[in-house]
């Protein structure tokens, strides 16, 4: 297995997880969904339009819980590599039945420059399918050295994997077992699909680092966008802050932004200058509230970088304009 995790930058290890543990693992999910669910007044399907990923330890998985996965995770890791390993964060991640999201093709080490780990272990807790959105991955890439991160968060990204005959026709989805564990490096390319079953794909991803680990050719820090993954949230408040104070001459708390927007759109939307289709405006504030609140109570979020983008385009682009054309006349007004 080691052999064929150097050359290839991936590989399978049986039951890293018993199919018992997995089941458990699997039911506790859906419960914990069911409570998020609630806890916003949302149907399931509306929740996991916005929230798709939750960190553990968290909301969703406790510390408890955390333990039992990595008693039985880590040995089974350590024994194919050989060394020691410790765990460094993960996630839990659904994609929910006949949906269309995806995740494009990244390496995972460009965006943990300041705490880089070695290897992520990719276990479902459902057997994944050719149409449940398996992990893709394209072998041998984590052999050509690292790339400048993806921020598939900016309006503007392209895939430029996909657009790339030669990395495209490489691309090897892998079909597994609930239980068994997808290990491979943080230099390799991987991304997934939609998930067109009738069932939802659920998966832990944990990065896992080895003793001794050090990664000397880091790359810059991603490039922070003015609106971007590290970014998004951040512009989307000011602006929208900067937005209610010259457009409607009110002020509010950054962490209501969102909601009192909203608000205003719902029975004054005659107020706004610029051309929205206040429909869609009023839809992406409220997956951005749903997200931040999620984010802070449930350690939840976006996996897919859609919330923000559909923000950007529907309601903070026309704003970012009109508030741009009005200074300049306040600076020919000069």
């Amino acid at each position: 297995m080691k052999n064929t995790l150097d050359f290839l930058g991936y590989t399978i290890i049986p039951k890293v997880i018993c199919p018992g543990f997995c089941q458990q693992l699997y039911d506790e999910v859906q419960r914990k969904i069911l409570t998020f669910t609630k806890e916003f007044s949302l149907t399931e399907k509306d929740y996991l339009k916005v929230v798709n990923r939750w960190k553990i330890p968290g909301a969703l998985f406790p510390q408890e819980t955390l333990d039992q996965i990595l008693f039985q995770v880590i040995p089974c890791v350590e024994k194919v590599l050989g060394n020691k390993v410790s765990f460094v964060g993960g996630d839990v991640i659904c994609k929910p039945e006949k949906t269309k999201g995806k995740i494009p093709f990244h390496q995972d080490l460009p965006y943990v420059v300041k705490h880089p780990y070695d290897y992520s272990l990719w276990i479902p807790l459902r057997d994944v399918f050719e149409n449940s959105s398996p992990l893709e991955v394209i072998p041998e890439t984590h052999r050509k050295g690292i790339k400048p991160p993806v921020d598939f968060w900016n309006p503007n990204f392209v895939d430029t994997v996909m657009s790339d005959v030669s990395l495209k026709s490489h691309i090897k989805p892998l079909q597994v077992s609930r239980g068994e564990g997808i290990l491979f490096s943080s230099l390799l390319f991987h991304g997934s699909g939609e998930n067109s079953s009738s069932k939802k794909r659920i998966a832990l991803v944990l990065r896992l680092k080895t003793q001794g680990f050090k990664f000397t050719k880091m790359p810059k820090v991603l490039n922070q966008k003015p609106f971007g993954m590290y970014t998004c949230e951040s512009f989307s408040k000011n602006l929208l802050l900067e937005g209610l104070k010259r457009i409607f001459k009110l002020s509010c708390e950054t962490d209501e932004i969102f909601a009192t927007w909203e608000k205003l759109l719902q029975i004054d939307p005659h107020r706004l200058p610029m051309t929205l289709d206040i429909k869609k405006a009023l839809v992406a504030l409220r997956e951005c509230t749903i997200l931040s609140k999620s984010s802070i109570h449930q350690r939840g979020g976006d996996g897919e970088g859609r919330i923000y983008k559909n923000l950007w385009f529907n309601l903070l682009q026309p704003l970012e304009n009109y508030l741009s054309k009005e200074n300049e006349k306040a600076d020919c007004r000069w």
